[in-house]
């Protein structure tokens, strides 16, 4: 039976994951693949295979390439068809895409691959893991019919009320694997929901020297376009001991994003006349892709010993490849969470320690026990 793979991804953080699965089919001829992704830029499709289509910019014009999609779906009455997308954005990617193909298709054609991408989910499990777990899987079941009722019979959703526990309710009438970020939630909190979810998840982890990966790097190199004087390059600095990996991020609100920025300018300065990040380090830096226009002043105040990442490379393949150093510091993000074995030296919150989103932020570092929140440091000191 033939497949068609939708990978339709705003995100960063599940890429690896999802090239992973993209790369071991790529020679299959029974396999074709459809790839939406935002920022990442990836190698022509001719230079690939000549069963892939890529588009980007998935949140630019969405409705249309939704639309696009289904038609392409239609036309594969015979084809097993796996949707891979993001956790986050299932309201208005995932759901408006089954929308547009059910009843179109058959539920036995689907699968769904349904990913973590960012500290959003962990939270919202979180919220989940409060409720009586039995309760919450019978109501869960309970709207998981009537929503396959509407989806099926094409109802208007206008008065179906999103509850965050709906991002986990496909697994009763649809093929499903999540991909959760380890642990998936407190296990030292019995909860009924999340064992019996607990079958459909697939833990989304990174380690250093994954098989599965290092055995394509050929594919890899191609598809990301890693020059091979970088991967050199990064091998050698990720050697040092005191080599570090820096992450920043950007501030969502445009009003604030000029404050934000110079905060960080000046918690750079301190970090380098107090020794927390001595001059000489040699630095990787990784900066978000939509703060592009300021990470050059952050790039110039860490200094002349600094290799800068190209956008277009998942953090998590480089981690797998050996090429990032053992040291990691810098804004607080998922990056964190998902690659474990690295040795935290510091990590900056916005805002103080008093910050409703930064007292939830600790709650989800306990849980996951990534590094000690004594590393933690925050861009509005309190004194």
């Amino acid at each position: 039976m033939k497949t068609l793979k939708i990978f339709i991804e705003p995100a960063s953080l599940p890429l690896t994951q999802q090239l992973k699965n993209y790369v071991q089919s790529i020679d299959d001829e029974n396999v074709f693949s459809v790839l939406i992704l935002e920022r990442l830029k990836l190698n022509n499709a001719n230079q690939v295979n000549g069963r892939t289509v890529f588009a980007y910019k998935v949140n630019d014009h969405l409705s249309q390439k939704l639309d696009s999609v289904a038609k392409f779906i239609a036309n594969k009455k015979d084809f097993k068809i796996e949707i891979h997308t993001n956790i986050i954005r299932e309201t208005d990617i995932l759901v408006p895409l089954l929308q547009r193909v059910l009843p179109k298709i058959s539920l036995k054609q689907l699968q769904l691959h349904l990913y973590d991408d960012g500290t959003g989910t962990i939270i919202q499990r979180v919220m989940m893991g409060r409720f009586d777990g039995k309760l919450l899987s019978t109501m869960m079941r309970e709207r998981s019919e009537v929503f396959q009722h509407l989806l099926m019979m094409n109802k208007p959703l206008g008065s179906w009320e999103w509850n965050i526990a709906d991002n986990y309710i496909w697994h009763y009438f649809i093929d499903t694997k999540y991909y959760l970020l380890e642990p998936f939630y407190n296990k030292t909190i019995k909860n009924h929901f999340f064992d019996e979810l607990l079958p459909f998840i697939i833990p989304l982890s990174y380690r250093e020297g994954d098989i599965s990966l290092l055995s394509n790097n050929g594919i890899w190199d191609r598809l990301l376009n890693i020059p091979e004087d970088l991967r050199i390059r990064l091998s050698a600095i990720a050697k040092h001991r005191d080599a570090t990996l820096f992450l920043t991020t950007y501030c969502p609100d445009i009003q604030k994003r000029a404050a934000h920025h110079q905060a960080m300018l000046r918690k750079i300065t301190e970090l380098k006349s107090s020794g927390m990040l001595p001059i000489d380090t040699s630095i990787i830096y990784k900066g978000h892709p939509v703060n592009h226009e300021l990470n050059h002043e952050l790039c110039t105040a860490l200094g002349d010993n600094i290799t800068v990442l190209p956008d277009n490379i998942p953090l998590e393949y480089l981690h797998t490849q050996n090429l990032l150093p053992k040291n990691i510091a810098g804004c607080f993000g998922t990056s964190f969470f998902s690659m474990k074995d690295k040795n935290v030296k510091f990590v900056i919150m916005n805002g103080d320690e008093y910050c409703n989103e930064n007292i939830m932020n600790i709650e989800i570092i306990q849980m996951h026990r990534c590094f000690d929140t004594d590393k933690i440091i925050y861009l509005e000191e309190t004194s």
